[in-house]
């Protein structure tokens, strides 16, 4: 039987190069690169389909003289991750002819690295000469003050997932200058930003909020702005090491419940709610029986909780290492956990409460030991959503 040969000798039919150039190194397909026309084509398309701009400012400015002078290798990325950094604003140019170049891309990740803040403002340029923007469906912006990626965000139309952290804006925007993006379905961001938004936003049913000042949040009434989301199904607010009451946990209960009437899965994580301050009504024992949570009474926190008709899951967690059952005996009172169980039931018939992976055990027993499998895998499921919904992929990010 004869056998076929393809280019460089090789059995191998060329659709199938891509499939096995998948599974080596980028150095491999570098050299690859050099073999013959058809290994260069197939390999080239991995080797630039995903490209970090490196933080060396030898290597990265190499790589973008690359993307520069090869349009057509620029125009295999789909996945860019862009640092900001310290070298950055003196190669502004350089930045501009290889974004341009950059015309299919998909996913770009915008990060603020070092001590490159003072000169972020000309990151303006950069955004302003991007041409493929209406094919990206996942924006981060990570550091970046928001004003500077406006120009980013208008080139960016399609956008489905947009994440941006840090960097908020020391004012306010009219309603006429505000960001319209009809088609953004998850967004991962700090309060302040979602005064840059102009709805109503219908699409979006995923919201993870990171908050820094969460006291101040809710005397302002902040949390007003999630009417803009009148689909919102999965909310989660992420506490970065701020101090809220009990009371004011509960205010911000009330005030998710009258915006947000379709929220499934309400995520409350890692806040430290501490109960000794003296202003607080609710404040813990002095005996110290509750040091990690106010003592809140049940009545009034499950009042707000059965203001969320549709909701089925609630993560309400103040670090990754606390203990469910001790948890939630601080939050209830003295009540037993079998009490709590049967006052959820009857209150909120669709409502599971949930623990963090590594907690399976202590919550099992939580819920019920062994009577409570069918609850228990409701449970893990439920949380499998809300925390892979909620968590944006941070990996990419350049360190």
């Amino acid at each position: 039987m004869a056998h076929r040969h393809y280019a460089g000798g090789s059995r191998v039919p060329p659709e199938l190069y891509r499939n096995i150039f998948q599974h080596v190194s980028k150095d491999t397909l570098t050299s690859i690169t050099r073999a013959n026309t058809t290994f260069k084509q197939e390999a080239e398309h991995l080797l630039y389909n995903e490209v970090v701009i490196p933080l060396d400012e030898r290597k990265g400015v190499k790589l973008l003289q690359t993307l520069e002078k090869d349009p057509r290798r620029a125009a295999q990325i789909t996945n860019l991750t862009l640092p900001w950094c310290g070298w950055s604003e003196f190669h502004i140019d350089l930045y501009i002819g290889a974004i341009k170049n950059v015309t299919n891309i998909q996913k770009l990740i915008v990060a603020l690295q070092g001590d490159a803040w003072e000169s972020q403002a000309q990151f303006v340029y950069v955004a302003q000469s991007i041409r493929g923007g209406h094919n990206v469906r996942t924006l981060l912006t990570l550091g970046m003050c928001i004003h500077f990626v406006f120009d980013l965000l208008a080139r960016t139309p399609n956008v489905e997932s947009w994440t941006h952290t840090a960097g908020d804006p020391v004012f306010q925007l009219p309603s006429s200058d505000r960001l319209l993006l009809p088609k953004v379905k998850h967004l991962d961001l700090t309060p302040m930003a979602l005064t840059m938004l102009n709805g109503p936003l219908p699409e979006v049913t995923r919201l993870r909020l990171i908050i820094d000042d969460w006291p101040a949040w809710v005397e302002d009434r902040a949390l007003s702005t999630l009417r803009i989301f009148p689909n919102l199904e999965i909310l989660t607010l992420f506490d970065l090491n701020t101090t809220a009451t009990s009371l004011q946990v509960n205010q911000i209960v009330d005030l998710i419940a009258e915006n947000s009437p379709r929220l499934r899965c309400l995520g409350l994580l890692h806040s430290r709610l501490q109960g000794n301050s003296p202003n607080d009504p609710y404040r813990a024992d002095p005996d110290g029986m509750a040091p990690v949570m106010d003592n809140c009474p049940r009545e009034v926190f499950m009042r707000a909780l059965s203001r969320l008709q549709k909701l089925e899951v609630l993560l309400l967690l103040p670090s990754s290492s606390a203990n469910p059952p001790m948890l939630w005996r601080e939050i209830w009172g003295r009540g037993t956990t079998k009490d709590l169980a049967a006052e959820l039931t009857k209150r909120l018939p669709r409502l599971v409460l949930a623990a963090l992976p590594d907690q399976r055990t202590q919550w099992f027993d939580f819920v019920g030991g062994t009577n409570d499998r069918q609850l228990f895998t409701r449970v893990q499921a439920r949380m499998g959503l809300l925390m892979a919904d909620c968590c944006p992929d941070l990996s990419q990010v350049p360190r």
